[in-house]
């Protein structure tokens, strides 16, 4: 697994997913906000962001994150956040953001 961010961005059968591999982190917040939102606005019915393999986000991630449900509740759409890894769900739960996000897992 990666250190750096790597995000792919996908869709098919009426979903669409931003998947995401390595550390979010404020330098690459600029790249992520603009892609999320995108994605967000150009998604049928929501956007999932696959979160699994993200070994480690800091604060300015968890904004994005933030920023990306309220835009999606703002347009009446679904934003799920699925299988977080260890790590984000920790920082999710400390923040207490697992109470407004939906969060599930893919198995």
């Amino acid at each position: 697994m990666t250190e750096m961010l790597k995000i792919e961005r996908s869709s098919g059968g009426g979903e669409d997913r931003l998947r995401l591999e390595g550390k979010v982190t404020v330098a690459d917040v600029p790249e992520l906000r603009l892609l999320l939102l995108q994605a967000i606005d150009e998604a049928e019915g929501g956007l999932t962001m696959e979160l699994g393999n993200v070994i480690a986000v800091d604060s300015s991630g968890i904004a994005v994150l933030v920023e990306g449900w309220k835009r999606a509740r703002e347009v009446g759409k679904a934003f799920v956040l699925e299988d977080p890894s260890p790590g984000v769900m920790r920082v999710l739960e400390l923040s207490q953001l697992h109470e407004i996000f939906e969060i599930r897992s893919s198995g």
